[in-house]
């Protein structure tokens, strides 16, 4: 718990990030010595470019001192990866509350639509 207080701390200091999310097995209470871990940030829309995670990515390794699997939420297309980041993951940061359910029904709407895509291919 201690660790995901320090990611929550670190998370909380970097303007950019609207909300936050900890996910895989850091989240599930699974990881070993050797897990990376594996955050999902939605950034204002201004800072969705490369540098502005090139900069979240650096600040959370330098100062978690491990790996760390970054997504950006505002170009997530992985629908199982979405998936699993909302029904396992640990909110870290949700400076506009509002934002981000709208965003996580936004999201869930194109999952279930993804879902029934998905089930007709297989099926044909």
């Amino acid at each position: 718990m201690a660790k995901i207080d320090k990611i929550k701390k670190i998370i909380h200091n970097i303007n950019e990030i609207e909300f936050a999310y900890l996910f895989g097995s850091y989240a599930k209470n699974t990881q070993t010595d050797k897990s990376d871990i594996d955050i999902a940030v939605h950034v204002k829309e201004e800072y969705n470019n490369f540098d502005t995670k090139l900069k979240i990515h650096h600040k959370l390794e330098i100062n978690l001192h491990k790996d760390i699997d970054l997504i950006i939420l505002n170009n997530a297309k992985n629908f199982d990866l979405l998936e699993d980041i909302f029904n396992e993951g640990i909110i870290l940061q949700d400076a506009k509350d509002d934002e981000r359910i709208l965003f996580e029904l936004a999201k869930e709407h194109e999952i279930q639509d993804y879902k029934i895509f998905k089930r007709m291919l297989d099926v044909a």
